[in-house]
């Protein structure tokens, strides 16, 4: 996705990363955004947990949608999903999303990935992102 934008909508701090999206199941099916972790070099995110806070906002989303957290590298990838003391399909509230990666996977990149919603239109805000060893 290369509509990523500073918010002054956050969760703690003064901004927040916002990326505006419009999901059509005949075109595109998620919605993502990537950094560089370790530019140049990977590091083995097995055992590693991985939170973000996340507000949604738009259409209504449906119930099989999920969010992932996903890291990868030159040799292979991990896609986890990620827990939320409540269901995704709640919009307009920050909610903290948190999973550990069980697998080894050398990485250098990691990206919060809506996935599978029906038809949708709107923005994710992603505020406070952590990445803690074991």
């Amino acid at each position: 996705m290369t509509n990523v934008l500073v918010s002054q909508t956050h969760h703690d701090g003064s901004y927040a990363l916002a990326f505006p999206a419009l999901i059509d199941l005949t075109n595109t099916y998620n919605a993502s955004v990537t950094v560089p972790i370790c530019p140049g070099s990977t590091i083995n995110l097995s055992g590693y947990t991985m939170s973000a806070w996340i507000y949604v906002t738009g259409t209504d989303l449906g119930s099989e949608t999920f969010l992932f957290f996903d890291a990868w590298g030159p040799s292979g990838m991990i896609s986890s999903p990620a827990l939320m003391g409540e269901k995704l399909n709640t919009l307009n509230t920050w909610q903290q999303a948190t999973t550990t990666f069980s697998s080894p996977v050398d990485a250098d990149h990691v990206s919060i990935r809506l996935n599978d919603p029906p038809s949708w239109t709107g923005t994710i805000y992603v505020d406070s992102v952590t990445i803690t060893p074991p």
